[in-house]
This record gives C-alpha cells, structure tokens and sequence, in this order.
C-alpha cells in the first residue's frame, strides 16, 4: 500500500485551495476549506449535519467516526463563513447534487 503524507506547506496548501475555487464545484471547494480549518478526516467532513453546528457559540460537535470519541471543535471566523456560504436547508451540509454515476 502506498503512503499518503499530509501537506505541510503553507503555499501548496493555497495552491491546491486556488485549484479547488478555479475548477471544482462550491460544495468540493468548502469541504477542502472546511477540513483545512477543522482537520477532520473526510468521513467526518461528509457525515457532518447542521444540526452538529451550533453558530450561536461557534462550535462544532460529532463523534469521530474512527476513534468512536466525541468531539467539540471550536470554529474559527474561516470556517463560519463557508458554513454560512452553504445551502442550510438539507440536513447534510455536504449533500450529492446530481448524478454519480
């Protein structure tokens, strides 16, 4: 199996959020800012529901699906703002759109 290592470098991070905002969709672009600012696994990110939002507080809770630990992550102004740039009105905040076939 092959190693997957994390980015570590602030300018290939900005690279690869210009790449995302240039030729990807709103929802692909917001997941990549949302896991840059709250470094959550993918799983997490896709399971994540509004209802895990508390915005009155700026906090996010789950349950991380690999450890089974609760989680409260404190959501800085960058993760507000592309919560708040999404559509609210699904239960998901990460929600297929179309066909995936």
């Amino acid at each position: 199996m092959k190693e997957v290592n994390a980015i570590t470098n602030i300018s290939d991070i900005e690279m690869v959020t210009r790449l995302f905002k240039k030729h990807s969709t709103k929802e692909v672009s917001a997941i990549w800012d949302l896991g840059i600012q709250v470094a959550l696994r993918i799983s997490d990110l896709l399971a994540l529901k509004w209802a895990n939002i508390d915005f009155e507080n700026g906090y996010l809770t789950i349950v991380e699906s690999k450890t089974g630990k609760q989680a409260k992550i404190k959501l800085n102004e960058k993760a507000l703002f592309t919560l708040s740039n999404l559509n609210q009105k699904q239960e998901y905040i990460f929600q297929a759109t179309g066909n995936l076939e």
